[in-house]
């Protein structure tokens, strides 16, 4: 009797599968056939209040990706569960903790922010040697795509998010040499406008309504993502910019004068207890 060859399965990780983006980028992902898609989230309640029945095969897990043995362990163990049935396997990073810094002097801008370093690039990295760890015992190539998020605004180098820049730049140098050094893996890093989350909105609450309109939609983020993240070739590096743009904004000029950027974030951030906003 002539057994069926099985189907390769696709798996997808996304962390931060809670927040506004990671949840649109796991739904816009999930429903195809023989995918997969886990969802890590650090609160357990959350986790158990997402996980109502779906039609897609989507699952959340609780996991604090800031454990890097804990998550390691998870992404190999949901790995190996499927076995040599796994054919694709991509893994999105969706956290990117922001730390606006306030002016430094070059000086004294060498050391980034521990927290924004570890949980913008170690993390990822984390996880993405537990998936490269774990495809080693499927015994056949399996194909790795790799997708992160950074701003637009890095292209200037703005020195009031220091750390945020630095951490952008290894996470997206070391998705670029993952793919430069095996034909299996493929990285998409996206740079976006400002994204319209809840983590954003707690930063700049003070934000003009003729400004806040132009913040791009998580939805609408995630679907633009999700096509280009099916359209990948092993051994492929892009970068992609997906912004709103707004009537006469000149990013050039904007980020250029960092004194008058200052004062313009500061206005729309929370209003300091005492007379100076700590950096």
């Amino acid at each position: 009797m002539k057994m069926e060859k099985q189907e390769p399965i696709e798996l997808v990780f996304v962390s931060g599968a809670c927040g506004r983006l990671g949840k649109a980028v796991l739904l816009g992902m999930a429903g195809e056939k023989n995918r997969f898609c886990f969802g890590f989230q650090r609160h357990t309640q959350a986790v158990v209040l997402l996980n109502p029945p779906l039609a897609a095969p989507v699952e959340w897990w609780p996991c604090d990706i800031a454990d890097f043995p804990a998550a390691a362990a998870l992404i190999r163990k949901l790995i190996s569960e499927k076995g040599t049935a796994v054919g694709k396997i991509t893994l999105v990073h969706a956290i990117g903790p922001f730390k606006y810094e306030g002016y430094q002097k070059p000086d004294e801008a060498a050391a980034p922010d521990p927290h924004v370093m570890k949980m913008n690039y170690e993390a990822f990295v984390n996880m993405t040697e537990a998936v490269l760890d774990a495809v080693k015992d499927i015994g056949h190539p399996v194909q790795v795509n790799l997708c992160t998020f950074g701003s637009v605004s890095e292209k200037y180098k703005v020195p009031l998010w220091h750390s945020f820049n630095l951490a952008k730049q290894k996470v997206r140098d070391y998705i670029q040499f993952k793919a430069g050094q095996n034909r299996n893996i493929a990285g998409l890093y996206v740079r976006t406008s400002t994204i319209d989350t809840g983590s954003e909105n707690k930063l700049r609450p003070h934000v003009p309504d003729n400004i806040r309109r132009y913040w791009l939609d998580p939805e609408k983020v995630a679907e633009s993502v999700c096509a280009d993240m099916e359209k990948l070739k092993p051994g492929a590096f892009e970068i992609k910019d997906i912004i709103e743009p707004m009537p006469g904004f000149d990013p050039e000029a904007y980020y250029r004068d960092v004194q008058k950027l200052d004062a313009h974030w500061r206005s729309m951030m929370p209003k300091p207890k005492n007379s100076s906003l700590e950096p």
